[in-house]
């Protein structure tokens, strides 16, 4: 994150400018997710569920972790306007020692935990998340190039009072509410495509990208604890802890 930090530095003194290739950013279904959450549709994020599997490439340069999170911790940030305090992860080497090509991690955010699942060692491809709200919960599929809003929660009946304040248990009731299933149509371009024509107009104009140096040094601080977490057993490690 240090290297991040200081070669945008050397950018904006150069007057160049700098741009992470966070393409996912640039998907026209993580744009319309971000705007059902922004909206407040969704109501109070509780929890995000991500998976990027795939049967392979296995590399020696890299782990899963670095080749794989960095796409979801950047989309996970985009939606939740922050990045996280705090990570657990938890990753297995099957195929090289000291490599590890499967990884559960845990993100902690102000309200909102995230899970994310990433694997060389998968029998099919999945781009997958689920976002889930206080009010609606939204599964996003990149694979099947689609987004499904479902009108599900559970309610409870009386939001006015406080546990405590309960006197029967037909007060306390939690209601499960299972309503429609709503895709919405959203018109697909190719994420890669905007993501240059960002950088362009960019440069043309003078003016710093959405995923300038500061937003890829956050990416690359929740995987630098990640690292310091799985070197530790799965060790909650804060962000503000790192050197």
């Amino acid at each position: 994150a240090a290297d991040c930090r200081a070669l945008g530095v050397k950018a904006r003194d150069a007057g160049l400018v700098l741009m992470a290739g966070h393409t996912f950013r640039f998907s026209p279904l993580v744009n319309h997710v971000q705007s059902l959450i922004e909206s407040g549709e969704l109501g109070e994020i509780y929890s995000i569920d991500s998976q990027r599997l795939n049967l392979g490439r296995v590399r020696k340069d890299v782990d899963a972790i670095w080749n794989f999170a960095p796409h979801d911790i950047s989309i996970l940030n985009y939606w939740l306007g922050q990045h996280p305090r705090a990570v657990h992860c938890h990753a297995y080497d099957y195929l090289q020692p000291g490599i590890p090509d499967l990884a559960f991690l845990v993100l902690e955010y102000e309200r909102t935990v995230a899970h994310v699942h990433i694997s060389w060692l998968h029998p099919s491809k999945v781009r997958r998340a689920t976002i889930v709200g206080s009010k609606k919960m939204v599964v996003y599929d990149d694979v099947e190039g689609q987004i499904v809003v479902h009108d599900a929660c559970i309610d409870r009946e009386r939001v006015d009072r406080t546990f405590p304040d309960f006197e029967t248990f037909g007060e306390f009731r939690l209601i499960q509410r299972v309503g429609d299933m709503h895709i919405p149509r959203v018109p697909l371009a190719e994420p890669l495509a905007l993501q240059c024509r960002h950088f362009v107009d960019c440069i043309r104009a003078g003016t710093e990208p959405v995923t300038d140096f500061e937003d890829a040094a956050r990416v690359v601080e929740v995987l630098e604890a990640a690292s310091m977490s799985h070197a530790n057993d799965g060790a909650r490690v804060a962000i503000a802890d790192l050197p």
